[in-house]
């Protein structure tokens, strides 16, 4: 330490600076960086030590539900087995699954997006297009995916009694819960909207 909370390089000549306030601190930076940019610690809404794994398995719960859905459909068939859902129940059951498939599409094709851009460094005005399009995508598959899926989450819990039915409740909690993470991160990190800035 050369300097309060100032911090110089062994046998170089880098520094690290923290700002404190209030015995916390509040933001970092090194002469490595550029001028104008300073670390600040990410607030616990935001934090990826959490919301990472949470992304993950909410897209792993849809792609789940994804292949699951075809093959239950021809499972039902071969076998002559009819949906045993009627009326209103049936028709949230219809919309809950492709708008949960098309949250996890819109948000697979997001980090796939920024990814590369990340590697490849690729980010010119070409790419507006297709990143209004996923802005304008997330702005309606997200809130209606999320709010489909608590739907239906509802009617399952209301319509299906016993013990019989654990397996339905449990995935349409984690299918909801999947839904409103994707619809968190896209709030959170900016995802929609059809501008931008």
């Amino acid at each position: 330490e050369i300097a309060p909370y100032v911090w110089g390089e062994v046998g170089g000549e880098s520094r690290l600076a923290v700002k404190v306030v209030n015995g916390k601190v509040v933001m970092w930076s090194a002469d490595h960086d550029s001028p104008h940019q300073v670390h600040l610690p990410t607030p616990m809404w935001r934090s990826a030590v959490w919301l990472l794994p949470l992304l993950i398995a909410s897209i792993a719960i849809i792609l789940v539900m994804g292949v699951a859905w075809p093959i239950d459909a021809l499972v039902r068939w071969r076998y002559g087995v009819r949906l045993s859902l009627d009326g209103r129940a049936s028709r949230i059951y219809r919309w809950a699954r492709p708008l949960a498939l098309a949250a996890g599409l819109v948000m697979v094709a997001w980090l796939v997006t920024v990814g590369v851009m990340a590697v490849t460094f690729f980010i010119n005005s070409s790419l507006d297009p297709w990143v209004v399009m996923l802005r304008v995508l997330s702005a309606v598959v997200f809130p209606f995916a999320a709010l489909a899926t608590a739907w239906h989450a509802w009617v399952v819990w209301r319509t299906r009694p016993g013990l019989r039915s654990v397996w339905a409740k449990a995935w349409s909690v984690a299918l909801t819960v999947a839904c409103l993470t994707l619809l968190w991160v896209a709030v959170v990190f900016h995802l929609i909207g059809t501008s931008l800035a």
